[in-house]
């Protein structure tokens, strides 16, 4: 990953465990390593996920759309952006 030299990308970790639970940090630490700019801290959850432990998972899933939504209409100001859609920033 580290010869690809990302730049401006944006990125976060999420998974379940069974031991440690460390690997969101791992992912973090290599992500940022090598030029992501990480989002937030990552979602994890220890083994087989409940109902709420999924609705919990699909509303980290939908943060990270929003704050990326935001950063990137952050990065280009009033221009509009196309891809499928046209967006604009409020």
């Amino acid at each position: 990953m580290k010869a690809l030299k990302f730049i401006a990308k944006k990125a976060a970790s999420f998974g379940w465990y069974g031991w440690s639970g460390e690997s969101t940090k791992v992912l973090n630490e290599l992500l940022a390593s090598v030029g992501f700019e990480i989002m937030n801290e990552g979602f994890r959850n220890l083994w087989n996920p409940d109902e709420e432990q999924q609705q919990d998972a699909i509303e980290f899933g939908k943060n990270c759309s929003e704050l990326m939504g935001k950063m990137v209409m952050r990065e280009v100001g009033s221009e509009k952006i196309s891809q499928n859609n046209d967006y604009e920033e409020e």
